[in-house]
C-alpha cells in the first residue's frame, strides 16, 4: 500500500462534563457521553475526557476550570433549567469570575412563546433568561432553556440543556455550525465489522495498518464481533474520503470474508440482504436461544421476503413433534448434541420448505451444565441442498450473552455459505 499523505490526525482536544445528581446516583444513564464522543470525533476533535459532576456550584466551577486548563473546547450538559438545582449558569460564572445578567432578547422570546401556547409565565422561569455576562445565549428550538456559548481567548465553552430532544437538536444544529470553524481538518470515518476473529489476532493480521497515524485504525470489541473504526483526515473532504477508502480496501484484502460489513450494518441485515439478492429463503429451529435468532432476523425491514418463520422447540417433545428429531437420538445423545442440531436444521428446512434451515441447541446456563456438557456448550447447524454443517461451540458469558453469541455465529455460518 502506498505511503499515506494528507494532514496528520488532529490534536485538538475537547472535554465534556455532564452535570446532575441523577447521573451520579444512577437514576438515569448518561447517554449524552456517548453522543458527545461520536459528535466530537466526527468533527475532528480528540475527546480526551468526560466528567460527571453533581449539582453543586463550587464543584461545577472547579470542573470547568480544570477542563479549560487542559483543552480548548469544553461542552457541558445539564443544569440549565429553571429549578433551584439547575446551577450550571452559576458554576460557569464562578469559574470565569463573571456576573450573571439578564438577556432581554431571550426573555422577550420566551415570554412570547409562553403566551402563544396560552401558558402562564411565572417568576421561576426568569432563571432561564439569565446568562454569564460574556455568554451568547442560543435559543432552544424544541424547549425553553437556551444553550450558552462563551469564547475565552482561544478557548470555547458551550453549555447545553439536558433533555435528550433539546440537547440533540442544539448539538447537531447551531453547535455543530459553531464548532465547524474550529475544526482542524476534514474528517471521514468508516466502520468495518468483523466476526470470528479475536482482537489480538486482528492486530497481527493487520500489521502496520494498526500503527498508521492517518488514517488511524481503532478496534472496538463487541458481542462476538470487532468493530474497526477507520478515521482519516485531509485538507478537503475528497482527500479524507480517498485515504479512508484506501485503508478500508486494504483491510478487506487482509481479512477477506471475516469482514461482514463496511457500512456499519448488523450481521442480520447483511444476511437478509444476501438472501434477497440470491432469492433464497430461511427457517429456524431454536432451543436455547428461545426465539432470539428469529427476532434478530425479523428486526430487519423487508425480512418477510426471505424469512418463512421458525420453531421454538425448547422441550424434547417439541423437538420431536415439530421438527421431527428422532426420539431415539434425543434419548441416546441428549438434546444438546450434534445429531439433534443437525435434525433440527433439516427438519425446519423440510417442514417450512425453505432453502436454508438453521438449528440451535445448547446450555445457556447458569444451571444445567455437567462436566461432559458444560454451560456454554452449543451446537449450531445449517442445512441446505448442499448438505448439513454442524459446529460445536464453547461459549462464555452470562445467559443472555451465550444466547446472543450463538445467534451471531449461526448468522455468520449462513453468511459464509451464501458467499461461497
Amino acid at each position: 500500500m502506498r505511503e499515506r499523505s494528507g494532514y496528520p490526525l488532529p490534536h485538538v482536544n475537547a472535554e465534556t462534563i455532564s452535570i446532575g445528581n441523577e447521573l451520579l446516583f444512577g437514576d438515569i444513564c448518561d447517554t449524552h457521553a456517548q453522543t458527545l464522543g461520536r459528535f466530537l470525533s466526527s468533527h475532528g476533535f480528540v475527546h480526551a475526557r468526560h466528567t460527571n459532576v453533581r449539582d453543586d456550584v463550587e464543584e461545577i466551577a472547579q470542573a470547568i476550570r480544570e477542563a479549560l486548563a487542559r483543552v480548548n473546547t469544553l461542552i457541558c450538559v445539564g443544569g440549565l433549567g429553571p429549578t433551584h438545582d439547575d446551577l450550571t449558569r452559576e458554576g460557569i460564572a464562578l469559574a470565569l469570575n463573571e456576573e450573571i445578567v439578564n438577556d432581554p432578547g431571550v426573555e422577550h422570546e420566551l415570554k412570547a412563546r409562553y403566551a402563544a401556547r396560552n401558558r402562564q409565565w411565572n417568576p421561576l422561569l426568569e432563571k432561564m433568561t439569565m446568562r454569564p455576562k460574556s455568554a451568547l445565549a442560543i435559543l432552544n428550538p424544541v424547549g425553553s432553556a437556551p444553550a450558552l456559548a462563551i469564547a475565552i481567548d482561544d478557548k470555547c465553552l458551550i453549555a447545553l440543556p439536558g433533555p435528550k430532544e433539546e440537547f440533540e437538536s442544539l448539538l447537531f444544529g447551531r453547535i455543530s455550525q459553531l464548532l465547524a470553524s474550529r475544526r482542524p481538518s476534514h474528517i471521514v470515518t468508516r466502520i468495518l465489522r468483523v466476526v470470528g476473529v479475536p482482537e489480538s489476532n486482528l492486530e497481527i493480521r493487520l500489521g502496520d495498518l494498526m500503527k498508521s497515524q492517518n488514517p488511524t485504525v481503532a478496534p472496538y470489541v463487541g458481542k462476538m464481533e470487532v468493530r474497526l473504526r477507520v478515521t482519516a483526515s485531509g485538507a478537503s473532504n475528497e482527500v479524507a474520503e480517498r485515504l479512508a477508502g484506501e485503508t478500508v480496501e486494504a483491510i478487506c484484502d487482509l481479512l477477506g470474508d471475516d469482514v461482514f460489513s463496511t457500512s456499519d450494518q448488523d450481521l442480520a441485515e447483511v444476511v437478509v440482504s444476501l438472501l434477497k439478492h440470491q432469492k433464497k429463503t430461511l427457517g429456524v429451529g431454536e432451543s436455547c436461544t428461545g426465539g432470539m435468532l428469529g427476532a434478530r432476523i425479523t428486526s430487519v425491514p423487508g425480512s418477510s421476503d426471505v424469512f418463512e418463520g421458525g420453531f421454538i422447540t425448547y422441550s424434547n417433545e417439541m423437538k420431536a413433534r415439530e421438527v421431527s428429531v428422532a426420539r431415539y437420538d434425543l434419548s441416546k445423545f441428549g438434546a444438546v448434541s450434534d445429531p439433534v442440531a443437525r435434525q433440527m436444521a433439516e427438519g425446519v428446512r423440510r417442514v417450512l420448505n425453505v432453502d436454508f434451515g438453521i438449528g440451535i441447541t445448547g446450555i445457556a446456563g447458569p444451571d444445567g451444565g455437567t462436566p461432559e456438557k458444560p454451560v456454554g456448550l452449543v451446537y449450531i447447524a445449517l442445512a441446505s441442498e448442499e448438505g448439513t454443517e454442524v459446529q460445536e461451540l464453547r461459549l462464555s458469558g452470562d445467559r443472555d450473552l451465550i444466547r446472543y453469541r450463538a445467534t451471531q455465529l449461526s448468522l455468520d455460518l449462513l453468511r459464509r455459505r451464501l458467499l461461497s
